[in-house]
């Protein structure tokens, strides 16, 4: 860090200027001096905002914000390094994984907070499938009927389509499937009705179930 400093002191009209200031953030996020990264990048991208670095400024951020508990901001600037980064791949394959990372991990709250933000993107369906999993681990069918016809619609990638398809049937077999009912098979025709008959008037019998004369 003391020499990144000395090289920004000894040469600010040097053509690399603007990646030292970058080392520096990164430095301190590295160090764990969150706040002072996160200032150091939120002033370097108003300094520069056609640097060719900008994308990896931009992940920083975005990283400097989560290290801080501030998940959406994080998610809002990575979505921003996802923009800047389609010319570096190595970048960006860092961005899509804190992406994806941070979608796997949040809150209810947070997924439906993010699909504003992701609107239009290839992470919006991501979003709606980390939903439609929690709604179905929690029983409530119904928002994870919603929220799956909702990711058929987010996207026309045949393997998101594919994906929301299959958690629509899964939901219409749970809804096809009545609780607490109990179904009771028992012969009443052919030789052994007789018996099918008696039985079946014992359930009744039994559940205070009357019968038809």
């Amino acid at each position: 860090l003391t020499l990144y400093k000395r090289v920004a002191e000894e040469y600010p009209a040097h053509k690399d200027f603007p990646v030292v200031k970058y080392d520096i953030a990164n430095t301190y996020y590295r160090l764990g001096a969150y706040e002072t990264s996160r200032d150091l990048a939120t002033e370097w991208l108003k300094r520069y905002p056609m640097n060719p670095t900008k994308g990896g400024v931009l992940l920083l951020l975005g990283k400097s914000f989560k290290a801080l508990g501030y998940n959406l901001k994080a998610f809002y600037w990575w979505l921003k390094a996802s923009e800047a980064s389609k010319d570096s791949p190595e970048v960006m394959s860092e961005v899509v994984d804190h992406i994806i990372g941070l979608i796997r991990e949040s809150p209810m709250e947070d997924l439906q907070a993010m699909t504003e933000s992701a609107a239009g993107t290839d992470y919006l369906p991501h979003i709606y499938y980390q939903m439609a999993t929690i709604y179905l681990e929690g029983n409530k069918l119904d928002d994870a009927k919603s929220t799956a016809m909702a990711l058929v619609r987010s996207t026309p990638d045949q393997y998101w389509v594919s994906i929301g398809r299959h958690i629509l049937e899964r939901i219409e077999e749970e809804l096809s499937v009545r609780m607490g009912v109990v179904g009771c098979l028992l012969p009443l025709s052919g030789p052994f009705a007789i018996y099918g008959q008696e039985i079946l008037n014992g359930i009744q019998l039994g559940m205070g179930i009357g019968t038809e004369s």
